[in-house]
């Protein structure tokens, strides 16, 4: 079950360098975030899957301005058989209707991302593999009833890799899609494409798109249109922000140092303010969670550290930013010996920490989103060992208000 961690994964622990950097980075420091009190969460840890056949992995999350959520998986159903499926919420985090076949068939279909629009209409993208090389990006439109809004629809399908797929929707329902193109076996690009709520395209660009390696990127979007995609290259991490229209605004140089940096996500407010996080590497295998802000105007702030305890093990951190407060929900894997969790940190606008809590232990691969007038967020993560409730492997969620 721990080849289906998110795809870089692997990559943290034996990624290289190159010499273009700055002198080693100081190491930021903080409080201690474990084990505080948790007002905010109003609900108990509980498995979203209902189907308890195969393991469910790859956990993402959306949540609409209306206070409803979406929780997408794969479900890993034989060898080489691999399905996406999803799950409602109303905003108190209470199922609504069964679960969703989001994606089916033969061959093998995982990796999902989801994002909603003001009106809870959500748009879900995977990656389909048609061969061991040969690899697209597909997407589903979804009402907020989750009934399904026309046909599956290819966004890449270039005769070569392209996974790793990232969504962001305005509150209109357009919406972008950001993905890793394998254009050599040492060279990939990140690339998207821009639609509007009808699925219909308005451009496709570059993000990224050097010799080198440019991965795992993700994008966050505003309720105007405007959006901003962060990526990882060779350590180090990047973002790009864009008008509504897609015009590219500027690039940034978000975490470039001697340490490894990487793994980032981006979450982004209704006045285009923007917050990134990633995992950094300190010393051997002590990797901290990272942040730094770019304001609406496009100035970057500094970093400072989500979470750096020297004791535990910090990654695959994933954001949450509240559209209208600037507030945030930071997830992210929590490692001390062979105990493995995940929390959840909250912060305020000004990115002062609030309180640390709990998901669940012997979790990984977290997902959070936020939205709706009580600020509703959710965080959903894998099992990576079998449950009383699911024996292979489930998903499992948290609802709570800022």
């Amino acid at each position: 079950m721990f080849s289906f961690f998110r795809r870089t994964f692997r990559q943290w622990a034996g990624g290289t360098k190159t010499t273009e950097t700055t002198s080693p980075a100081r190491r930021l420091h903080c409080e201690a975030l474990e084990d505080r009190v948790v007002p905010s969460i109003t609900t108990a840890s509980s498995i979203v899957n209902t189907t308890k056949v195969g393991a469910q992995l790859q956990a993402a999350t959306a949540t609409s301005s209306n206070g409803s959520s979406v929780v997408v998986w794969t479900v890993q159903k034989g060898t080489s058989d691999r399905d996406v499926m999803a799950q409602r919420y109303d905003s108190l985090g209470r199922k609504v209707g069964g679960e969703i076949t989001v994606a089916t068939g033969r061959n093998p279909q995982h990796n999902p991302s989801v994002a909603m629009d003001a009106r809870g209409n959500f748009i879900v993208a995977w990656t389909h593999d048609f061969s061991t090389s040969d690899s697209d990006v597909h997407a589903a439109l979804f009402r907020a009833d989750g009934s399904r809004n026309g046909n599956e629809f290819a966004v890449a399908e270039m005769p070569s890799n392209e996974y790793d797929p990232s969504v962001a929707m305005d509150a209109a329902g357009d919406f972008v899609v950001s993905y890793t193109y394998q254009f050599s076996a040492s060279d990939r690009d990140v690339k998207a494409v821009q639609y509007r709520a009808n699925g219909s395209v308005v451009r496709s660009f570059d993000v990224a798109a050097s010799s080198r390696v440019e991965e795992h990127s993700q994008v966050a979007e505003s309720a105007d249109g405007r959006f901003a995609v962060v990526y990882q290259s060779v350590g180090n991490v990047y973002a790009v922000r864009y008008s509504a229209a897609g015009a590219r605004l500027a690039s940034y140089n978000v975490a470039v140092s001697a340490a490894t940096e990487c793994n980032p996500d981006v979450g982004m407010d209704n006045n285009g303010n923007v917050l990134i996080v990633w995992q950094q590497q300190q010393k051997g295998n002590d990797w901290d969670i990272i942040a730094r802000t770019i304001a609406g105007n496009g100035v970057m702030g500094s970093a400072f550290a989500i979470a750096n305890s020297s004791s535990a093990i910090e990654t695959l951190p994933t954001v949450a930013l509240d559209p209208a407060t600037g507030k945030s929900v930071v997830a992210f894997v929590y490692q001390v010996g062979s105990s493995v969790s995940v929390l959840v940190s909250e912060w305020t606008e000004t990115h002062s920490w609030v309180r640390t809590s709990r998901l669940g232990y012997g979790m990984t691969a977290p997902s959070a989103s936020i939205g709706g007038p009580s600020r509703n967020f959710v965080v959903a993560a894998q099992s990576i060992v079998g449950t009383s409730l699911d024996t292979d492997g489930g998903v499992f969620s948290v609802f709570g208000n800022l």
